[in-house]
């Protein structure tokens, strides 16, 4: 349980902006930055490399208009693993269609009706990656929290 709690992760369903970024890194003190993301360590099967013990927070966000700024608040902060992911989290993986308004707007959805009962015009009907947890976590990682806010 200790190997696997300090090498857990930290997980962002519908990260948006960032706005809980700061937060729930905080909570875990600070973890170092990653070396590598997607690269399995074959030493002990997790998905990144072990810096320090510290687990990483995997940010998940489909909507393009929210990318940048993840990227950016990532960027400014240096001493924590962050892992921004342009994917929709679904029970399978593949592609599906992110409608959302575009030009700067936050929000979206992979549901047409929540998308346009939100108040969503749909302006913008874009392909995105999505995986499930099961794939992104094919190897026993321990989850130490699980935010989600999505839609549909």
């Amino acid at each position: 349980f200790e190997r696997n709690a300090r090498r857990g992760a930290l997980v962002d369903i519908g990260a948006n902006v960032g706005h809980l970024m700061k937060p729930m890194v905080r909570i875990f003190a600070e973890p170092v930055m990653v070396a590598s993301i997607g690269e399995v360590d074959p030493n002990t099967g997790d998905l990144c490399k072990d810096l320090n013990g510290k687990p990483i927070l995997y940010a998940f966000e489909p909507n393009p208009d929210c990318l940048a700024e993840l990227d950016k608040i990532a960027a400014r902060m240096k001493q924590a693993r962050i892992a921004v992911m342009p994917f929709a989290v679904a029970d399978t993986s593949g592609e599906m269609t992110f409608y959302h308004n575009g030009g700067g707007d936050q929000g979206g959805s992979l549901s047409r009706d929540v998308s346009s009962s939100r108040g969503f015009r749909n302006a913008k009907n874009d392909v995105v990656k999505v995986v499930s947890l099961d794939d992104f976590f094919k190897y026993s990682v321990f989850v130490h929290l699980l935010k989600i806010d999505a839609e549909g």
